[in-house]
């Protein structure tokens, strides 16, 4: 059977990241249709407001909010076919008010990072060690530690490539 799902990632170099992660460990493994989405955080309530004119949250068996603060769009996605997975302090307090949704809002690195901690265990895939690097080097960039040398040029590179990053990266 088909599971509809719609992901929702940030434009940046971890949200990017995180859809890899999650495609990796989660969506290639499911018969599914993924319905993409990317935005700035600035851009999500109105992104989403927009998509619901077209779209209803009951017609997908499962979204996923990844590396957006979603609390400006609680009231629209508090319910039981999403998960959110995020970093960012800001979300932290306002996580703990969704009742419907599955929340995994926490400290970390990165929220690419993050995907791969709760997701490990549930999943029968094993990361390469360059899938693993690739997660690394994201959260440095992402948490500007900035420990490894090809950091910076990762972020870099991942700003300047002109193609389609979420597809042309799988």
């Amino acid at each position: 059977m088909m599971i509809n799902i719609a992901v929702w990632t940030d434009v940046d170099l971890d949200g990017a990241a995180s859809y890899l992660v999650l495609k990796w460990m989660l969506l290639n493994k499911c018969d599914c249709k993924v319905m993409l989405n990317t935005c700035s955080p600035s851009k999500l309530r109105g992104e989403y407001l927009k998509w619901l004119q077209r779209n209803k949250n009951e017609d997908y068996d499962k979204i996923i909010m990844m590396d957006l603060d979603t609390s400006v769009v609680a009231d629209l996605i508090d319910c039981s076919n999403v998960t959110i997975f995020d970093h960012h302090e800001s979300h932290f307090a306002a996580a703990k008010k969704y009742k419907h949704a599955a929340t995994h809002v926490r400290s970390c690195a990165s929220t690419a990072q993050l995907i791969y901690e709760v997701l490990k265990s549930k999943s029968s895939t094993e990361l390469t060690d360059a899938q693993k690097s690739l997660i690394l080097h994201v959260s440095d960039y992402d948490s500007y530690t900035l420990a490894l040398k090809q950091t910076k040029k990762l972020n870099c590179l991942y700003w300047t490539y002109n193609g389609n990053r979420y597809r042309d990266w799988e």
